[in-house]
């Protein structure tokens, strides 16, 4: 699964994400703009690698759950 570019963007009420095991790129500023974001959870991704801003200008990821291996 791949999340394209500008998909969320802008979305003012979008609080938290948890993506799916078959997640394996976020493109570019897919989530930028999103500023009621707060938790970000990326744990159980097979993510390899997320585009240039993906998370841009968005206040305090309070929790992030992470994977190791990725490419940024």
């Amino acid at each position: 699964m791949v999340i394209e570019l500008q998909a969320f963007s802008g979305s003012q009420k979008l609080a938290s994400v948890a993506f799916p095991a078959s997640l394996k790129e976020i493109g570019g500023h897919a989530f930028e703009d999103c500023v009621a974001l707060t938790e970000v959870d990326l744990s159980k991704t097979a993510l390899q690698e997320i585009s240039s801003d993906a998370f841009r200008v968005f206040i305090t990821i309070e929790q992030p759950k992470l994977i190791r291996n990725i490419r940024v």
